[in-house]
């Protein structure tokens, strides 16, 4: 195996890598005693197909295999030997020459290399550096929690559509039928938006899915097609609901926090709701929604939605520290 370097200018280089038959031959013979010991080949029994049937079949993709496990080697030896730091990935070189697989015997490869170049900063005293305090408003910090109880919030099946739901639909046009496309409401455009707030299981909307829907991605990934196919699509639709389904932002993602004692730092199990949002809230909105009555323990009732709202339970933040309420009650 040999390597050389060619230094285009300050910031490029070119290595290659050149293989002669010395040095894949032995890996090659040991990757086809691999596939032969795990060969299941009618006529043969497991293991025992004689190897120029194996070399037959596998010869090529060993072949590959072995070459490519060794010039990748080679080429992050090479990196690290010399300490590059550099821009992205090596690149295969245009300039790359053609090597025969069907009758191997030597192989050369060559690769583009961009390094970064080298910057030295000297600071001094007399240097000064902007220090800024940043504010975050109470308003940042609920549209921030908004966004994350919106992204990895549970879906529940609910009665009516809002304007942050996701609706189940099948679609209509001639003889063309896009079945249970997920629709996000959020997605569309703010002018057509509110004819779809209010939709119940089993309504139909008459769509322009150009006007409807104006980003293609969506409306592509939603007919399942690609971008470019888009052009093809009729452009009116009937919209039928089969399900409507909402994010439950008062509740929490699911996790193991609450069971694995190791996932807690301070290993005590009495810290439930630990990397949970709002456990108490959640408690609240399943016996609003599930039409229970009350939870009792042992017989003994604990709590009902009157009741809600009067539990003192204690509040961890995401790191399972328990943090002081500024009232009793929900959070």
């Amino acid at each position: 195996m040999n390597i050389t370097k060619n230094q285009v200018d300050d910031l490029n280089m070119t290595v290659s890598i050149a293989l002669d038959k010395n040095d894949w031959a032995e890996p090659r013979k040991k990757k086809l005693n691999e596939y032969r010991r795990t060969a299941d080949i009618r006529g043969f029994r497991r293991g025992m197909a004689p190897m120029s049937l194996i070399e037959k079949i596998h010869g090529g993709q060993a072949l590959a295999e072995v070459v490519n496990t060794l010039v990748t080697d080679e080429l992050n030896k090479f990196i690290d030997d010399n300490k590059l730091n550099l821009i992205g990935e090596p690149l295969p070189s245009e300039k790359q020459s053609d090597n025969n697989w069907d009758n191997p015997d030597a192989f050369s490869f060559d690769f583009d290399l961009a390094v970064a170049p080298e910057v030295n900063l000297t600071v001094t005293a007399d240097d000064k550096i902007p220090y800024y305090t940043v504010t975050v408003t109470k308003e940042a910090l609920k549209d921030y929690r908004h966004g994350l109880l919106k992204q990895f919030g549970q879906l529940e099946s609910a009665e009516t559509s809002k304007e942050d739901d996701f609706v189940i639909a099948d679609f209509v046009s001639g003889e063309q039928k896009i079945e249970g496309a997920y629709v996000a409401l959020r997605s569309m455009a703010e002018e057509v938006k509110k004819e779809f707030v209010g939709l119940k299981k089993g309504d139909t909307r008459e769509v322009d899915i150009v006007r409807t829907f104006p980003n293609e991605a969506d409306r592509a990934a939603m007919f399942h097609v690609k971008k470019e196919e888009l052009e093809t699509l009729p452009v009116n639709w009937t919209m039928t609901v089969n399900d409507i389904k909402s994010v439950l932002k008062e509740t929490c993602v699911n996790d193991t926090w609450t069971t694995e004692v190791a996932n807690i730092p301070s290993g005590n199990k009495i810290q439930a709701g630990y990397g949970k949002i709002d456990a108490l809230a959640g408690l609240k909105k399943i016996l609003n929604t599930s039409a229970i009555d009350a939870v009792t323990i042992d017989g003994q009732r604990q709590a009902t939605p009157a009741t809600m709202y009067s539990v003192d339970a204690p509040v961890y933040n995401m790191m399972g520290q328990q943090v002081v309420k500024a009232q009793k009650g929900l959070v």
